[in-house]
């Protein structure tokens, strides 16, 4: 038995080295335009987190110095809060 031969593909039309040029150029921009607005989308949920990391250590630090007013502050807790202030520079 013989094998048959693969069916012929049709030939796709022929292209200009320049409509070549644009088209290549083309798909680099959008490559470039979707990386750039990938990498500001990184960039704005990385400074969200550090916003949110700086105003959640804020607010230990706060409830640290009002119980410290108070004379309620273990060994621990006296630690953290000196953490804290140099943390947060205060």
């Amino acid at each position: 038995m013989k094998k048959k031969a693969a069916p012929k593909l049709p030939k796709a039309p022929v292209m200009s080295r320049s409509a070549a040029a644009l088209r290549i150029r083309t798909i680099n921009d959008n490559h470039v335009q979707r990386h750039k607005a990938h990498n500001d989308r990184l960039s704005l949920a990385k400074s969200v987190a550090e916003k949110t990391a700086r105003t959640n250590h804020e607010i230990e630090y706060n409830q640290l110095l009002g119980h410290s007013l108070h004379g309620r502050l273990g060994p621990m807790a006296a630690d953290k809060l000196t953490a804290l202030k140099t943390y947060l520079g205060k």
